[in-house]
């Protein structure tokens, strides 16, 4: 106990010399050159550091450090006379959300409730396998029984315990130590049920992504980088059934977002790096990474900060980290997507996005897409769910109109047509991965329309 005390004393009074160090260095050299250098080092201090915390802890990391940096940006922004004329809105934005979370009236009770379903989403993916009575070492039961189990559970979690079956059941090989191979081809794991198959693919993509990504972080070699996704985009391809391939490919961008999946201290920067990389070497891979980005800021771990982590916030962080136009429609629409997934069984907590945020949403379709996509998705995983027709077809208060009207052409309308006009036909093309990134909907359906003469 004295040699741990002493050692624990020792370590802050270490941070302090390597602080000193730094400082001194960026005052006896060229200080842009030399800020550059302490930069780095701090930054891999911080990654050795938190890579040895749990996925709780790295959690806390997160959320705080985010937070930190958004204050950062905020008080350097006061020395920038550009920043000046942007700062009183952002602090309006934040205001206005805070004040709506704790005055008491529907927009508090609605803000909370999404609080609420988003923790029970993120207690859901993770413990799918606990949920499922899986075993955590082998032998492993044959995933048809997880699935069995999974179609046992109310309607709302079956999507999250089946993408988190799917995440258990890649993990299984890497426990083995095997490489997955043809693991949801038909000739390996027989007559799955096809309203298992879209989310199974998605959690076997989780799988392949965090195992290769925990190898490298945004500190590594581009060359080391890139070789860790050459061998996810492999996997994900060689284990997937012919037209479920996006969905798996997909989770490539919620693994490098969350940074917890990874123990990276600055997934940000990672999504950069990946996305550059993506955009080089596969970018028929890109959109899924972006739709999977987006997916993944709504329940990152400042997300969950009460009254701060709004959509509206999760919306902002991906405009800033997006590259180009293509990769912001696909990040919108992912996150779209998870949030009609997360609050299907309460639509007014969309309509409150809307209300508040509608015609910057409108602005183009990527959030109608992935308020259709996402119930596509919902309702080929669980047909029978009996809050898929009463979310789409939600009435908001008729005394808002302009609301009517929103919910009609973001929400309803395009629903209604990718269930009824496009589902069928992607359905019997087996081509459903397609819906994990964004494109036009008319113009697929067409091109298999097409091909199927």
């Amino acid at each position: 106990m004295r040699e741990f005390t002493k050692a624990v004393l020792g370590f802050p009074w270490a941070m302090s010399l390597f602080g000193v160090e730094q400082l001194a260095t960026m005052l006896t050299q060229n200080v842009s050159g030399s800020q550059d250098k302490a930069t780095r080092a701090f930054d891999a201090v911080t990654q050795a550091t938190i890579g040895r915390f749990g996925t709780v802890v790295q959690g806390l990391f997160q959320a705080g450090d985010e937070l930190q940096r958004e204050v950062v940006d905020v008080l350097f922004s006061v020395l920038s006379p550009t920043g000046l004329v942007r700062l009183p809105s952002d602090m309006l934005q934040w205001s206005t959300q805070a004040l709506r979370c704790f005055l008491p009236g529907e927009d508090s009770a609605l803000l909370w409730q999404e609080l609420q379903n988003k923790v029970e989403v993120f207690v859901l993916v993770p413990g799918a396998s606990t949920l499922l009575g899986l075993p955590s070492e082998p032998p492993f039961p044959p995933v048809q029984t997880g699935v069995e189990r999974a179609y046992a559970l109310e309607p709302y979690p079956i999507v999250w315990a089946v993408e988190g079956l799917g995440y258990w059941y890649g993990n299984t090989f890497w426990q083995r130590h095997e490489t997955p191979h043809h693991i949801l081809r038909s000739e390996r794991v027989g007559d799955l049920p096809a309203k298992s198959l879209l989310m199974l693919h998605a959690g076997i993509g989780l799988s392949f992504a965090r195992h290769y990504l925990q190898r490298v972080n945004h500190l590594s070699s581009v060359a080391d980088i890139r070789q860790a996704l050459e061998q996810i985009i492999t996997l994900c391809l060689d284990n997937s059934r012919p037209g479920y391939e996006g969905a798996a490919l997909e989770s490539l961008g919620l693994v490098t977002r969350s940074g917890t999946f990874t123990g990276d201290a600055r997934p940000e920067v990672m999504v950069q790096i990946v996305g550059q990389q993506l955009a080089h070497f596969a970018p028929e891979v890109a959109g899924y990474f972006w739709h999977g980005v987006g997916r993944a800021s709504y329940v990152l771990p400042i997300n969950y900060v009460p009254c701060y982590g709004s959509f509206w916030h999760a919306f902002e962080m991906i405009r800033q980290e997006v590259l180009d136009e293509s990769a912001w429609l696909s990040a919108l629409a992912g996150l779209a997507w998870i949030t009609a997934m997360t609050n299907i069984r309460q639509p007014a907590i969309v309509a409150n996005v809307l209300k508040y945020h509608g015609a910057r949403l409108a602005e183009n379709d990527a959030f109608a897409y992935g308020m259709a996509t996402s119930t596509v998705m919902r309702y080929d995983t669980a047909p029978d769910a009996p809050f898929i027709g009463p979310f789409y077809q939600y009435q908001p208060d008729p005394a808002q109109p302009g609301l009517v009207q929103l919910w009609d052409s973001q929400v309803s309308q395009p629903t209604r047509e990718a269930l009824h006009d496009y589902y069928p036909i992607l359905k019997e093309s087996g081509r459903l991965g397609e819906i994990f990134r964004y494109q036009s909907l008319p113009a697929l359906v067409s091109q298999l329309k097409r091909e199927s003469r």
